[in-house]
């Protein structure tokens, strides 16, 4: 505490200088002062200075933080309203012209978040129970009339007579970026679709194909073979004859790889015999084409089942090698 008396011109410049010398940032004082006049003095003004800079912050430091609360609402991309209970803006961040192409002032000067936001942004009832709803997907048109795609977050707050915050980014970027990628998406199904109905269309058309084949051979061809191998006592041209007849069944029969590869690997009697019981030939009609006995057919047939993992099934050995029917030419 200081007190001190001065005329009154003394005392205003005392305070000029004090205020000179602080700059008003560093000295923040509470002056009162007393005039009094007597009659054989002349008008003198007592000051009495407290120095209570360490009650509060100086010029400087308010300056600062408000700078550096301005600093970092521009420096975000969301932009931030404060508003009432009904919506009329309290407080319309800086940046906010990024977003929207309206000045800070033009925004402002709307009065109401439903102006730019649109109505019935979210449920009272909803926000009234959680203090907060987030993610609310929003199309709002800029000043240009370009529509943006905005997440908007709503909280309960209290801040400076508000009593609602409104936070809300830009996502029209991203949502392009999900449609590009949902068309380029769609657009490959389509092309694996239509591989996929391509690639079928090819395996009937192999299948056709390969039918054609079997049947005209079975159908013409083999039947010759055949008369002519009942005919002929010739040795060497019925030995021709099987020949032409077990090549003929090799190159053609569909199911001819699944019998000779793999952990089949039936010998060429053996595939001989599968051809003919696969045609519905009973073990004596085998027996006599092939030249063989009745016994001896029977044990190949055995062998057959065995080595395609059968034996121990009750499952038709004629049904099972027309299952393994897949043309493949």
């Amino acid at each position: 505490m200081m007190s001190n008396e001065f005329t009154k011109a003394q005392a205003y410049r005392i305070i000029d200088q004090m205020a000179v010398k602080a700059g008003w940032e560093d000295l923040i004082a509470e002056i009162f002062t007393r005039f009094f006049s007597e009659s054989d003095v002349p008008e003198l003004v007592k000051i009495f200075g407290v120095d209570i800079c360490d009650l509060y912050p100086s010029d400087r430091e308010l300056r600062e933080s408000e700078e550096l609360y301005r600093q970092t609402l521009n420096s975000i991309s969301d932009s931030v309203f404060l508003t009432d209970g009904k919506g009329d803006f309290i407080f319309v961040c800086p940046n906010v012209e990024l977003t929207f192409g309206f000045t800070q002032k033009e925004v402002a000067a709307l009065s109401n978040i439903a102006k730019l936001f649109g109505e019935n942004l979210y449920d009272e009832a909803a926000l009234e129970v959680s203090s907060e709803i987030r993610n609310i997907e929003r199309s709002v048109p800029d000043k240009q009339g370009k529509l943006h795609t905005l997440l908007i977050n709503v909280k309960k707050v209290t801040i400076k007579g508000a009593s609602l915050l409104f936070v809300c980014r830009d996502i029209t970027e991203r949502k392009q970026m999900e449609e590009e990628l949902r068309i380029k998406t769609e657009k490959l199904e389509d092309m694996n679709a239509t591989l996929r109905v391509l690639l079928n269309r090819r395996e009937d058309d192999k299948r056709e194909i390969g039918e054609n084949v079997l049947l005209n051979i079975r159908d013409l061809v083999m039947p010759t073979i055949n008369s002519l191998k009942m005919k002929t006592a010739d040795r060497r041209l019925l030995a021709e004859l099987e020949l032409v007849e077990s090549n003929l069944t090799e190159i053609v029969s569909p199911f001819s790889r699944a019998l000779t590869g793999g952990s089949a690997r039936l010998s060429p009697t053996e595939l001989k015999l599968a051809n003919y019981i696969k045609e519905g030939k009973t073990s004596k009609e085998a027996a006599e084409l092939m030249h063989l006995s009745r016994q001896t057919i029977e044990t190949y047939r055995k062998n057959i089942r065995k080595k395609l993992k059968i034996s121990n099934k009750k499952e038709n050995l004629r049904s099972y090698l027309l299952a393994l029917q897949k043309p493949d030419i």
